[in-house]
């Protein structure tokens, strides 16, 4: 009996031994696989990340020599002595310069560009895909508007006391914290786009341009909210862009919102997330209401279609 005792205890050794070597080996296997995991996800991120980097540099590029185009056809248009043309560039040259400055970025200019809406329409013409992967679209309908003789003023609210309401109490960020935009900056039932990032044919010139942003076909007056938690940088006003204001974010991203009828905030005013910051109109050249809206990553424009990711 005391044989058979001390058979049964060491079969429950071996037993025992046998379970926590198969643990052991369990758990090898696992620290294996979660080592080739973590292995194939670190080359992934950093593939991913190189990959981001050459686009974010191909969009600097692109930027730059759309910034030079127009600094070419601003020279043009003056040797041509077509004032309005002219205006409307320059216009534009204004808004980048000013824009790009806010957000840190210092527009680099050439001595001469030789540039004429010929040499747009040929290198970016309606059979010509952009370097921004869009076709040039022309509107369903081209209005003319007429030159402004004078710039028009921001239409910046006189009570400088914010409102108790939710929406549009401005409240001081802990640590200020500044996000990524993703709050669609209109409500749901007005945020259809209606002119995409990319190169387009310019509902005035009439030749290809950059459009630097998205526009939201809204109605006058539509309320406008902040895409993100942020710190406003810059509001002012523009001859081709009208009102317009820029709200700076986290990790270099700012966003810029512009033909604004009426300005709710002033620079430096500490913004939340989807607080009423203005409403949308028709300032500047525009053929009609809307709200210009564009996402910046360290001044470069990115397309905004991939943060509009909430919705009121």
């Amino acid at each position: 009996m005391k044989r058979s005792f001390v058979l049964t205890f060491i079969s429950t050794v071996a037993l025992f031994a046998s379970k926590i070597a198969a643990q052991e080996d369990g758990k090898k296997k696992i620290e294996q696989e979660m080592q080739q995991f973590n292995q194939q996800y670190n080359a992934d991120f950093e593939d991913f990340k190189r990959r981001r980097e050459q686009e974010i540099r191909k969009l600097q590029q692109e930027y730059q020599d759309y910034y030079n185009n127009m600094l070419g056809l601003k020279r043009y248009y003056e040797e041509k002595k077509d004032t309005a043309a002219a205006k409307t560039v320059s216009g534009i040259i204004d808004y980048e310069q000013k824009v790009s400055a806010a957000s840190g970025k210092i527009l680099q200019e050439t001595e001469k560009v030789n540039v004429t809406p010929q040499t747009l329409q040929t290198k970016y013409g309606k059979s010509a895909d952009s370097p921004t992967e869009y076709k040039v679209k022309t509107q369903e309908k081209n209005v003319d508007v007429p030159t402004p003789s004078t710039p028009e003023k921001p239409a910046i609210s006189e009570n400088t006391t914010p409102a108790t309401t939710a929406e549009t109490t401005l409240k001081p960020l802990s640590n200020e914290i500044y996000l990524v935009p993703s709050q669609t900056p209109l409500p749901k039932e007005q945020a259809k786009i209606t002119s995409p990032f990319g190169y387009r044919l310019h509902p005035i010139l009439k030749i290809p341009k950059m459009h630097t942003g998205i526009d939201f076909g809204s109605s006058l007056n539509t309320p406008v909210y902040a895409a993100a938690n942020g710190k406003v940088i810059l509001v002012d006003q523009n001859s081709t862009y009208g009102n317009y204001l820029v709200l700076e974010h986290s990790n270099g991203y700012t966003s810029v919102y512009a033909h604004l009828a009426k300005i709710l905030v002033t620079k430096g005013d500490i913004i939340t997330f989807g607080s009423l910051i203005g409403y949308s109109g028709n300032t500047g050249r525009s053929t009609a209401p809307h709200l210009h809206y564009e996402v910046r990553l360290n001044g470069t424009p990115v397309d905004p279609k991939g943060y509009l990711n909430h919705y009121r």
